[in-house]
C-alpha cells in the first residue's frame, strides 16, 4: 500500500502548518520496525514540467488539448504586462539538476538522479491542470513520473494553501511511502517563483525573494523528498540572530541547517554538517563509525515525572512534564554535540528510530496522527523510546553533550519528531563533554533529567 507523507511547505521567515505529522529527527518517518523510510533504486528519476521557471499565465479555455496548446504556454496565455519576467524553462532545468548535484556531491552516499521525460499532455503545469500531476491521494498514485512543477505565476500554490500564499511560500514537497517496508517509492515537488526579482507587480510592497532563497528552499524541499527530517541544530544562536540581537555574518549564516523549517538566509542553498550527516545516515556507503569518526550512544529519562497533554488549540498543543510518580523513557529530547564552531555542531532525537505500529496512532492531534513511539510517554521504556544514537563526529574534536527541547513553535507541519507536538518541562543541559576518538562508539549510558 502506498502512503503520502505530507507536502511540507517552506516560506519566508514563517511556516504554514501542515495537518500531518513528522516522525523521527534525521528521517522523515519509520517503518512499523523503526527502520527509516528512504529510497532504494538508483538512480532517482525526477520528471520536469515543459513551462518557465517563472512568468505569469493566465488560464483561458481555448478548446484544444494541453498537446496542441504546447506552443502557448499549455492552454494558458502568458500575461502580456509580465512578459520581460519570464525566466525560461531551460534554467529551472538547470537549477533542478544542481539542487540534485548538490546533494549527490556530499559523498558517501548511494545518492544518484537522472532527469527523465518532461511530464506528458503538453508538460506545462499550472492552474489548469495541475491536479493531473501534484498527488494528493493515494489513488493517484497509478503513474511512474516523479513531478517537479514550476509554479511560474503562483497560482497552484494559492489554489492549494489560499489566495495569496503565492506571496510567501516559496516551495513545498513530499515523498511517498510504501507501507511496511520502508521505501520511498514516488516524490513530488512545486516551486514557486512568482515574487522572486523581479517580484511581479502583485506581490506585497517589500515582499520579493532572490535566486539565492529560492535555491535554498529547493535544497531544503528535495531533501524531504530525498526522507530528510526537519532539523533545529543551533537553534538557540538561530533565535537571536533572528531577533537582532546578534549581527548574522556569513560565519554565522553557515551554522544554520538547510533543513531547520523557516528561510533564515540564503547560506541555506548549501548543506550544513548535520544536514550531511543525516543525508549520509539514510544512504551511506560506510558503516559507522567509520575511519575518522566517531559515534556517541546513550538513553534519556525523566525522575520522578508524568507528562500530559496540554491541548490549547489544534497548532499550540505539547506534551507537559511535570512532578509525578514515575521514571520515564522521554523521546522528543534533542541531544546536542555543540563544536565551538556552530557549522560542525550535530543533533539527534530521542525515540527517533522506535518500532511503531498503528494502533499506536492517537486523536490527540485531531486526526490519526501520531504523537509518539509506542507507550513511550506513558509508562518505563518499552525498547528504546529514549534511546538515541549519533554519527559522525569529527576524530580529534571535543564536543559538550547538552539536551535540548524542541522549541515550542516547531509543531505541526514544521515539527521535529519523534512528536507532533513538542514536549516541554524538562531541565535542559546536560554538561558532558567528549573527545571524540576515531573508529569508537562511546557509551553515554542514561541521562536523567526532571521537570
Amino acid at each position: 500500500m502506498l502512503r503520502l507523507f505530507s507536502l511540507f511547505s517552506f516560506v519566508f521567515l514563517f511556516v504554514i502548518f501542515s495537518t500531518s505529522p513528522v516522525f523521527p529527527y534525521g528521517a522523515i518517518a519509520v517503518d512499523t520496525q523503526g527502520n527509516p523510510f528512504k529510497w532504494t533504486s538508483f538512480p532517482i528519476t525526477y520528471n520536469l514540467e515543459s513551462g518557465p521557471f517563472k512568468g505569469a499565465a493566465l488560464c483561458q479555455s481555448l478548446g484544444k488539448s494541453l498537446a496542441d496548446a504546447s506552443s502557448s504556454g499549455g492552454g494558458c496565455d502568458l500575461a502580456p504586462g509580465i512578459r520581460e519576467s519570464i525566466v525560461s524553462h531551460q534554467q529551472g532545468v538547470d537549477e533542478v539538476a544542481a539542487i540534485f548535484d548538490t546533494w549527490k556531491n556530499i559523498g558517501e552516499t548511494t545518492l544518484d538522479f537522472v532527469k527523465g521525460p518532461d511530464l506528458p499532455d503538453g508538460g506545462d503545469v499550472n492552474s489548469c491542470n495541475y491536479q493531473d500531476f501534484i498527488t494528493l491521494s493515494k489513488s493517484q498514485t497509478s503513474n511512474s513520473f516523479n513531478p517537479i512543477i514550476f509554479d511560474s505565476d503562483g497560482e497552484i500554490t494559492n489554489s492549494l494553501f489560499g489566495s495569496g500564499a503565492s506571496n510567501t511560500i516559496l516551495g513545498f514537497a513530499g515523498p511517498i511511502l510504501e507501507d511496511g517496508v520502508g521505501h520511498i517509492v514516488k516524490m513530488m515537488a512545486v516551486f514557486n517563483t512568482h515574487c522572486v526579482e523581479p517580484a511581479d507587480e502583485s506581490c506585497p510592497s517589500g515582499t520579493s525573494f532572490t535566486e539565492d532563497d529560492v535555491r535554498a528552499v529547493m535544497l531544503h524541499e528535495l531533501g524531504h523528498a530525498l526522507g530528510l527530517e526537519h532539523a533545529q541544530v543551533n537553534r538557540d544562536l538561530i533565535k537571536v540572530i533572528r531577533s537582532g540581537q546578534t549581527r548574522l555574518t556569513p560565519q554565522l549564516a553557515e551554522a544554520i541547517p538547510t533543513m531547520y523549517p523557516i528561510l533564515i538566509d540564503t547560506a541555506m542553498r548549501t548543506p550544513h554538517t548535520d544536514d550531511i550527516q543525516s543525508m549520509r545516515h539514510l544512504y551511506g556507503t560506510k558503516n559507522s563509525p567509520h575511519e575518522g569518526t566517531c559515534s556517541l550512544e546513550g538513553d534519556i529519562q525523566c525522575v520522578a515525572c508524568q507528562v500530559n497533554l496540554r491541548e490549547r488549540s489544534e497548532d499550540q498543543n505539547n506534551f507537559v512534564v511535570t512532578s509525578g510518580p514515575e521514571t520515564l523513557a522521554l523521546p522528543c529530547v534533542e541531544v546536542v554535540a555543540e563544536h565551538t564552531d556552530p557549522s560542525q555542531s550535530l543533533a539527534v532525537m530521542s525515540g527517533a528510530e522506535v518500532s511503531n505500529t498503528p494502533s499506536n496512532f492517537s486523536p490527540a492531534t485531531g486526526s490519526a496522527s501520531y504523537d509518539g513511539p509506542p507507550d513511550c510517554l506513558n509508562g518505563p521504556d518499552p525498547g528504546g523510546c529514549g534511546h538515541f544514537k549519533m554519527d559522525g563526529l569529527v576524530a580529534g574534536e571535543t564536543y559538550s553533550i547538552k539536551i535540548r527541547q524542541v522549541a515550542s513553535s516547531l509543531r505541526a507541519g514544521s515539527s521535529i519528531s519523534p512528536c507532533y507536538y513538542p514536549l516541554t518541562g524538562f531541565q535542559e543541559d546536560f554538561g558532558m563533554t567528549v573527545t571524540c576518538q576515531a573508529q569508537t562508539t562511546h557509551p553515554l549510558g542514561t541521562i536523567s533529567t526532571s521537570p
